[in-house]
């Protein structure tokens, strides 16, 4: 009983030999119940008969012979005497005073007590237990005798109680022939539907072996079927899927994380020989040696810290402490933190904030401002990378319904910002702030777009100096963290869209 398949099958067995032993039970108490209703009711037929002829006979013979009486009525009956009846004729007390030849002594010498007699279309039944300790079963119909100084008088007809009651045993072979039968039948049916229900579990769990050692790939039939194992199967095969997604991008974070250092590495182990050995002897060429080790570390200071953010923000250690901030303090805070990037790029950035609440108080969010700056600031930044020199940057701000939703290669984010302690809580209105950030730039295919979120991800490589691939990445975990949406839009030729939606202050 250690596998699913034997355990079901058990339990079927259990189940259908119940179900067979209970059937057989009550056919054979029903036959029984039967055959003793029809061996009594031909006992009272016969006892009617009988007593009925009897008594003609006797009205018109008052000197004739009891037994012989009955002897003729027995022999002359139409419908005949029942297999071991005996037909026997009793006074009120219950002895017998008349009795066919042949008829035992042992029955004779009983006492049959038909108690009062109702109606003689109603005969009594009863029973009597013999010297040799059979017992027997009779019936008494009373002898229709009209004159007035006869004596009460019955016809008793008198079977054993075995040739009545026992008639189920006559069956019993035949039951057990058919029980046996459904046994096996339903045996084989149980099989394979075990077999049906099990097959499917085996193949999971030898799949999901193969997951634990590695093989991401492996999936298992799941159909289109709506029962559970189907469902089953379906989910499974989801996590494999997500499994194996999450393994590739933890491989590429690895790969790309170890590339991202690797350069500056190098970069200021090379300048630091230098420095040691004595290449770098004169004063310019120390100081170059320097300013690019410099230069360096804090390229990789940047990026540990990045890294150390997006884990803070996955992990919802940083908290979030929640105010009703305006949205052109979000929007000027973000073009003020990216206006050397501006500056050094000669792209201009135009703010346009427009929109009031719906007290006619500016428009504002529930935000914690400093992270919200630098998801936008993260997002400018992007933008600007991509901008083509002396054009415009646009950012603009409107209020919408919080059921608004545009554009491609989103992602679905929680409904719930997080406070300081990390628990989520609800949105405090059900209008959301849109915040639209716009370039000119060059822009994306739809599958470069799809990919613009993910960590480390450069959509021009080109253009990727001193950019890590995690800005957005990064803007996408604050924005979520508010219980917002962030999502981007882009055209070939025609530029790039990026829009941060956030509650609105209630």
């Amino acid at each position: 009983m250690r596998t699913l398949r034997s355990r079901l099958l058990a339990g079927y067995a259990a189940l259908v030999l119940l179900t067979v032993v209970l059937a057989s039970g009550a056919s054979l108490l029903l036959f029984d119940l039967q055959g003793r209703f029809r061996g009594q009711a031909d006992m009272a037929t016969m006892a009617l008969q009988l007593a009925a002829t009897v008594g003609d006979r006797l009205r018109a013979e008052p000197g004739v012979d009891a037994g012989t009486v009955l002897s003729d009525a027995v022999r002359q009956s139409p419908i005949g005497r029942p297999p071991f009846a005996e037909a026997l004729l009793v006074d009120s007390e219950g002895l017998v005073i008349g009795a066919p030849r042949r008829t035992s002594s042992l029955v004779i010498a009983a006492r049959f007590r038909p108690g009062p007699i109702g109606s003689p279309d109603h005969p009594r039944i009863g029973l009597v237990q013999l010297a040799d300790g059979l017992r027997m079963n009779f019936v008494a119909a009373p002898v229709a005798d009209r004159r007035p100084d006869a004596p009460p008088r019955w016809v008793v007809v008198a079977r054993p109680s075995r040739e009545i009651r026992g008639l189920w045993r006559t069956m019993l072979p035949s039951s057990v022939l058919v029980g046996t039968i459904a046994l096996v039948l339903a045996g084989i049916v149980s099989w394979f539907l075990a077999r049906t229900i099990t097959r499917p579990v085996e193949a999971m769990t030898a799949a999901s072996a193969l997951l634990a050692a590695g093989d991401y790939s492996v999936r298992v039939p799941d159909g289109d079927g709506q029962d559970e194992v189907s469902r089953l199967a379906r989910a499974f095969n989801l996590m494999a899927n997500d499994v194996g997604e999450a393994h590739r991008r933890q491989r590429e974070f690895v790969a790309n994380v170890g590339h991202d250092l690797r350069t500056p590495l190098t970069t200021v182990r090379g300048f630091a020989e230098a420095l040691v050995d004595g290449t770098a002897h004169t004063p310019e060429q120390r100081a170059h040696a320097v300013a690019t080790i410099r230069a360096s570390a804090t390229r990789m200071a940047d990026l540990v810290e990045e890294l150390l953010m997006l884990a803070r923000l996955e992990g919802q250690g940083a908290g979030l402490e929640l105010a009703v901030v305006p949205v052109a303090d979000i929007i000027a805070g973000a073009t003020t933190a990216s206006a050397g990037a501006a500056r050094e790029r000669h792209v201009r950035v135009h703010a346009d904030v427009r929109g009031v609440a719906a007290d006619g108080e500016p428009l504002a969010v529930r935000a914690d401002a400093t992270w919200l700056i630098r998801a936008l600031a993260n997002v400018l930044d992007n933008a600007l990378r991509y901008a083509p020199r002396d054009s415009v940057v646009a950012v603009r701000a409107r209020l919408e319904p919080a059921a608004t939703s545009a554009g491609s290669a989103t992602r679905s984010a929680p409904t719930d910002p997080v406070p300081p302690d990390g628990r989520r809580l609800s949105p405090a209105s059900a209008e959301m702030v849109a915040i639209q950030v716009m370039d000119a730039g060059p822009g994306m295919p739809p599958d470069v777009a799809a990919r613009a979120f993910e960590r480390f991800f450069r959509a021009d490589p080109a253009r990727a100096a001193g950019n890590s691939g995690l800005g957005l990445a990064i803007a996408r975990e604050i924005v979520e963290a508010h219980g917002g949406t962030i999502e981007l839009t882009s055209e070939v030729g025609h530029g790039t869209r990026v829009t941060v939606r956030v509650p609105a202050a209630g």
